[in-house]
């Protein structure tokens, strides 16, 4: 895009972004918050999607696991979020009924799935304040109606905070004050040298002194057949494709397992067509793929069809490494309200 045309975009959207902030925070200022009569820890960020909320909820679902936690999610884009359902494992629907996000927390983990856009409304309707001790919410940082006992923001390590702006102008939910509202802080990246890194912690620093600041490396830790194998990239001609918030954090990550040779991004949340997937497996016919790796999101909405066309496909199980610090603050401000 030309620089002057760049300017002019830009002189249009800011003051539509310094609105669209304006109008988040008198919203958020103004719902009223429900008490939800269990121990709440939100999982959430302040931009659109590719923070990494989904595998943080799954690790600390199975960190707790010993306390039973119920998950609460809103199940973008599914047919439940308006209803408010439980989500069951066995529904031949998967994440079209249910959600991309919910259906991949309740293959990783034990925990009961709760799928509703007001989760104050779940608590109520199943009663979960009598039949769990501890919940956990998916993407909960602006569902403030729903009172929390601990607020975990999660930081994009790999993008510079100071070139940020609000919808439409950039990506931001709402502005980065907000971070005050975080009483713990996960700065997630694939690089640990990331040059961001830095610029995150002093700016949480400075707007959340009281909250714990950490880093999470992102890493694919294991590629998975679809019998749940482990499979070795070595010396393999593969192709990827994802559709999810941050598609090249995702193929940065694989690129290390080796050479991608065929790789397609789509959009977050897409719901695959066999045109697509047949479109996909000819390409990779034409250069010798031997199989696709996709994420665990996308896997379970495109296994189907990759079966019907009989073309391998491979799955990257993603997690990250956090300190132990970031543990034992979890387990101790537990202890401290349980």
């Amino acid at each position: 895009m030309a620089r002057p045309v760049r300017d002019l975009l830009w002189l249009v959207l800011l003051p539509a972004s310094w609105i669209y902030s304006l109008g988040v925070n008198i919203t958020l200022r103004l719902r009223k918050r429900n008490d939800p009569g269990l121990f709440v820890i939100s999982v959430g960020n302040i931009h659109l999607g590719g923070t990494g909320k989904t595998p943080v909820v799954i690790q600390l679902a199975n960190h707790l696991a010993s306390k039973n936690p119920v998950i609460l999610s809103r199940g973008y884009k599914s047919q439940s979020t308006k209803i408010g359902v439980q989500l069951d494992r066995a529904s031949a629907a998967g994440p079209r009924q249910f959600g991309d996000e919910p259906w991949v927390i309740s293959h990783s983990t034990k925990s009961d799935v709760y799928v509703g856009a007001n989760r104050f409304d779940l608590i109520r309707k199943y009663n979960l304040a009598n039949r769990y001790q501890v919940a956990i919410l998916d993407d909960g940082f602006q569902h403030v109606q729903l009172e929390r006992s601990m607020n975990l923001l999660i930081l994009p390590g790999d993008q510079s905070p100071w070139e940020m702006a609000c919808v439409p102008l950039g990506d931001l939910r709402e502005g980065l004050n907000s971070i005050k509202r975080a009483s713990l802080i996960l700065i997630t990246c694939v690089h640990p040298d990331s040059r961001w890194i830095r610029d995150w912690k002093s700016l949480a620093g400075q707007l959340a002194p009281h909250a714990p600041c950490f880093v999470g490396m992102r890493k694919i830790i294991s590629v998975l057949s679809e019998a749940g194998e482990r499979v070795s990239l070595d010396k393999k001609k593969f192709g990827a494709f994802c559709g999810i918030g941050r598609p090249e954090r995702f193929f940065e990550d694989l690129s290390q397992w080796g050479p991608i040779e065929v790789f397609k991004t789509f959009r977050d949340h897409h719901a695959y067509t066999k045109s697509e997937i047949e479109e996909l497996i000819k390409t990779a016919k034409e250069r010798a793929v031997e199989f696709f790796v996709t994420t665990e999101k996308d896997f379970f909405k495109v296994k189907d069809i990759f079966r019907e066309f009989n073309f391998p496909l491979r799955v990257a199980h993603a997690e990250y490494e956090l300190p132990k610090e970031f543990w034992e603050t979890v387990d101790i401000r537990m202890r401290q309200a349980c």
